[in-house]
């Protein structure tokens, strides 16, 4: 059984993880296209560049997904903690 405290924890773990991944993804992306601006002229280095943006991005869809799930867990936790609490 998850505890109130075990819970808000979770969810903090969760909150910070996804702003430093967002941010770190951002950067990347950033990067990226810095590159891309600098070798217009050559279609298979961009066409290498659109790849990695495309790669990133299935990447990042799927570290969503595994975090919105366990996520998702620790409020199930929490809520049938409260339901508990309200019993009483």
């Amino acid at each position: 059984m998850i505890d109130g405290e075990m819970a808000q924890e979770g969810r903090e773990k969760l909150s910070n993880f996804s702003i430093r991944l967002s941010k770190s993804m951002m950067e990347k992306i950033d990067r990226l296209i810095e590159l891309g601006l600098y070798v217009k002229r050559s279609e298979v280095i961009r066409a290498a560049l659109i790849e990695g943006l495309n790669i990133l991005a299935q990447k990042y869809g799927q570290l969503q997904k595994g975090w919105e799930s366990i996520g998702k867990e620790v409020w199930e936790g929490f809520e049938e903690e409260e339901g508990e609490e309200g019993e009483e």
